[in-house]
């Protein structure tokens, strides 16, 4: 028979469809409605899956004779007999706000590399004993757990923990249960002395439904000297159902990561980050059912990246008391940084991108008031007014250092107009948040002039109200005179210029016989104290137009004379 080509393949196959006998077009109707089922449940085949008690598993650790201990496809299940070392005693043994006890607290030793991979604890939630724990062990090398579900309460790590979850953790609760549950992965208590990393590797759509603790737990940073010796926690989430990071202290400089895509519940409350660099990058197309960072204590500023938030959601401000700043534009910064001077190099540049580059480079300043407005409008939507105005306040001062340096680089009025009004409204109102701070502000004003009023008084009522007065009779009398302007205004300083023209033929008398200084500098102060006076009756007397008494003028003269004067008599 000819072989087909590839193209005539499909056409030539209904042909033959076609003309089959009516029994075998049903074979291959059926065969084609039964074929999907049957790869569906290859695809879903059961995973065999070995169980051994708790004592049996830690005593398959101490019989094995390389220094790594590999294990998978197991459930420990609880036996009776001997394993009342994992249980804990108590009357609550499902809130972790009650300090859990136990009758056992001598320290189990586990001195191999452990390699798990589908490990499921058989613990009260399927098999009716309560608190079933692994607790009080001493991990003395590195720990790898793969799709695997623990307890773990008051033990210690000492090489690092490596965490990987994936879809399949479904699958193996299936093969077990008959049934998917929501597991519960707990590290409760215990110290993590080279770093902790958790991956999630997942291929698929599908949540992985395992819930994620941490508490009270203390962890320091990996310790190899590499690049990843920046973690102490490097935590990587995705679509995990729940994540509680709860009351831990980390200690080191290294990095605390959290990244989170799509996962539904995401709690961060009551930790101490130590001098860690914390970035929380939360990548979700959709918000978050549970958001919740609150008192938390991080001694430097948080990295952050925020896609959807919803009101529901809760991110506490005042946990931000050193800042934070955005993830998207320092990414970018640290990426070009790490292809021309190594990766090494990124851990020194977080200062001068924090205090320089994100004021300077307009990319990265629209980054950061991207990610400081969708706080704001967090906190404008649950009506946080007093969170929203804290966001707003330091966006503010991130605009006025970029105004401070647009000045510096371009120096105008403009420029510098914009940066002072901007400092004056921090001081005066903080920004108009707080309007009762002006009144505050004010009231310091009106002490601090004061203050100078008490040390230079006003000399009003000896000087200011005869001022006046002297003006009245000035211009009466030149209203009732036939002399010009200049002439009454002489004639009212004649006795002032008296006065100077004694001290000038004083010094001119005496001036023979006293040294020349004395001479050469009194005759300029005298020509200086009466410059005013001569020039003031220059000036009158050049803008005398209507000479002559006001009464004898006649009426057209007398009205502009009259506007005129007022005028005048108002400037003076």
């Amino acid at each position: 028979m000819m072989a087909l080509k590839p193209n005539f393949l499909i056409p030539q196959l209904l042909i033959n469809f076609c003309q089959a006998s009516t029994t075998m077009r049903y074979l291959i109707l059926a065969l084609c409605f039964f074929l999907p089922l049957f790869s569906i449940a290859q695809s879903e085949e059961k995973i065999e899956l070995t169980e051994y008690s708790f004592a049996e598993f830690f005593q398959m650790i101490e019989d094995e004779s390389s220094d790594v201990f590999t294990l998978k496809n197991a459930v420990l299940k609880y036996d009776s007999l001997t394993d009342d070392r994992y249980v804990q005693t108590g009357e609550d043994f499902t809130n972790f706000k009650i300090r859990p006890q136990f009758d056992h607290t001598d320290t189990l030793r586990i001195s191999k590399k452990l390699v798990l991979e589908n490990i499921l604890v058989n613990d009260y939630s399927v098999s009716g004993i309560d608190g079933l724990i692994f607790h009080h062990l001493l991990f003395e090398q590195e720990v790898t757990f793969k799709n695997c579900i623990w307890k773990i309460f008051h033990s210690t790590f000492l090489r690092p923990v490596r965490l990987e979850y994936s879809d399949a953790i479904s699958l193996l609760h299936i093969s077990y249960f008959g049934r998917e549950f929501w597991p519960q992965t707990s590290f409760n208590n215990s110290t993590f002395k080279d770093g902790v990393f958790l991956i999630t590797d997942n291929q698929n759509d599908h949540p992985i439904n395992i819930q994620f603790y941490f508490e009270k737990c203390q962890i320091y940073p990996y310790q190899e000297d590499n690049y990843r010796s920046r973690f102490s926690m490097y935590l990587s989430t995705d679509k995990i159902f729940k994540v509680e990071i709860n009351e831990n202290i980390f200690y080191g400089s290294s990095d605390v990561y959290i990244d989170s895509q799509s996962g539904d519940d995401l709690i961060i409350t009551k930790n101490n980050f130590h001098d860690n660099q914390v970035r929380i990058h939360l990548f979700n197309t959709t918000p978050f059912p549970i958001l919740i960072i609150r008192e938390n204590v991080f001694k430097r500023p948080v990295e952050l990246a925020l896609d959807e938030l919803k009101q529901s959601n809760e991110i506490e401000w005042t946990d931000f008391s050193q800042g934070i700043y955005s993830f998207l534009a320092y990414n970018d910064l640290m990426y070009e940084t790490a292809v021309n001077y190594g990766r090494d190099s990124v851990r020194y540049i977080f200062e001068d991108y924090f205090n320089h580059i994100r004021i300077e480079d307009k990319n990265s300043y629209r980054a950061e008031i991207a990610l400081h407005g969708k706080l704001k409008d967090l906190y404008d939507d649950n009506h946080d007014v007093e969170s929203a105005n804290a966001v707003f306040i330091t966006m503010k001062d991130i605009e006025t250092q970029r105004l401070e340096y647009l000045y510096q680089e371009s120096p105008s009025f403009d420029t510098y107009f914009k940066w002072k009004v901007n400092q004056f409204l921090k001081i005066f109102s903080a920004y108009g948040t707080e309007p009762s701070k002006a009144i505050t502000f004010s009231v310091y004003v009106i002490l601090v002039f004061g203050l100078i009023y008490l040390f230079f008084p006003n000399h009003w009522d000896s000087h200011g109200k005869d001022r006046i007065l002297h003006r009245y009779q000035f211009f009466f009398k030149y209203l009732n005179k036939d002399a010009g302007m200049h002439d009454v205004y002489l004639d009212g300083k004649k006795d002032e210029l008296a006065h100077y023209d004694g001290f000038k033929n004083f010094f001119i008398e005496n001036g023979k016989t006293v040294p020349k200084f004395f001479l050469a500098t009194a005759l300029p102060l005298y020509r200086w104290s009466t410059a005013s006076t001569r020039s003031a009756s220059w000036f009158l007397s050049k803008i005398d137009i209507f000479k002559g008494k006001w009464a004898d003028l006649p009426a057209p003269q007398r009205a502009a004379k009259t506007v005129l004067l007022t005028l005048a008599f108002a400037i003076a």
